[in-house]
């Protein structure tokens, strides 16, 4: 993408005013919805068409079933749906912007030379001031004890959960999420664990201070306001990259780095690659699809810049992930 494709779509949404509710498997109910369209069904209905067997096997979705049994189900009932004494998750969605221009700064691991649009998933305020509180009056916590800033995050008025990386063709409306990841909920955990496993040995005691903050109130604080989140996170990461095209942008076509597409066209060393279930397990989980075709914006020869052109003559052309948001007939 360029510069100005994305200043396009930035100044066309509201800035740090839209919320994110979730909750778990939502992302079963709202693609079984826009698969449906229009139409009217019974559940054995849906349970017969090939293409959406990917999700009506999850849990919320067989209860909701269950539930429904005997009558019909229509998308708005699908997409409108909140389980009873669910409280689910919010998050503050924002958007920023990643790359360089033509041959600057590689390390930013895009496909193509140019710009991301980067979906941000940002905490509530709720927990960004009990997080500062952990602090003293004097010396407010550190953000970037759990951000960095060399990632695509914002620091302060807002404090990045996780964030999806989005290339998108507005001309074609396909696009390709080149990677979803968080830093502050791994680097919280990797502290979590170091404390519990020093606490339980007897080594610190609760009433220490770790790095000018008490051990309860770090272990307090990540009890309460991460784990919760911490094994949705991938989950409700891609959802919401998933959601924010097909809602805010009106793209159905969707494609996804698989693992070895993402070490190739975003020049990664393997040594360094992300776990390989964020692009294996998780995008079969959504019901994408493996094909030997990648978006044509960054696959087409035409269009596709020297470096990707060099990277496909050494090795073999690896699959990609792609999902159809488009109405089943």
């Amino acid at each position: 993408m360029n510069l100005d494709e994305i200043e396009f779509i930035r100044s066309s949404l509201p800035e740090g005013r839209t919320k994110f509710y979730t909750f778990k498997d939502q992302y079963a109910f709202n693609l079984l919805s826009w698969k449906l369209g229009d139409r009217t069904v019974t559940v054995n209905d849906l349970k017969k068409q090939q293409d959406l067997r990917n999700y009506i096997h999850k849990p919320a979705l067989s209860s909701y079933f269950k539930e429904h049994a005997n009558g019909r189900i229509s998308s708005l009932d699908l997409s409108y749906y909140w389980p009873k004494n669910e409280r689910g998750h919010v998050f503050r969605l924002t958007l920023d912007q990643w790359g360089s221009r033509r041959g600057e700064r590689m390390w930013h691991q895009t496909s193509r030379d140019g710009y991301n649009l980067v979906l941000q998933l940002n905490f509530l305020a709720d927990h960004d001031k009990a997080y500062a509180s952990l602090g003293t009056e004097e010396d407010e916590m550190d953000p970037c004890r759990f951000a960095f800033r060399g990632h695509p995050v914002r620091i302060g008025d807002y404090n990045t959960m996780s964030w999806a990386r989005l290339d998108i063709d507005l001309n074609s409306g396909t696009s390709l999420i080149e990677e979803i990841q968080n830093d502050w909920l791994r680097r919280a955990h990797t502290m979590y664990r170091h404390l519990s496993q020093r606490v339980t040995s007897g080594s610190l005691k609760t009433q220490d201070q770790w790095k000018n903050v008490s051990v309860s109130s770090l272990l307090k604080y990540y009890e309460q306001y991460l784990n919760p989140i911490i094994k949705q996170w991938e989950e409700t990461t891609l959802w919401a990259a998933i959601w924010f095209l097909k809602v805010e942008l009106g793209i159905n076509q969707i494609h996804y780095h698989s693992w070895e597409s993402g070490i190739q066209h975003k020049g990664i060393d393997p040594r360094w690659a992300p776990p390989k279930s964020i692009y294996t397990q998780l995008p079969q989980r959504f019901g994408f699809t493996q094909t030997d075709q990648g978006p044509e914006f960054i696959t087409n020869p035409a269009t596709d810049h020297k470096r990707n052109r060099r990277k496909k003559h050494r090795t073999e052309s690896p699959k990609w992930w792609f999902l159809n948001l488009n109405n089943t007939k």
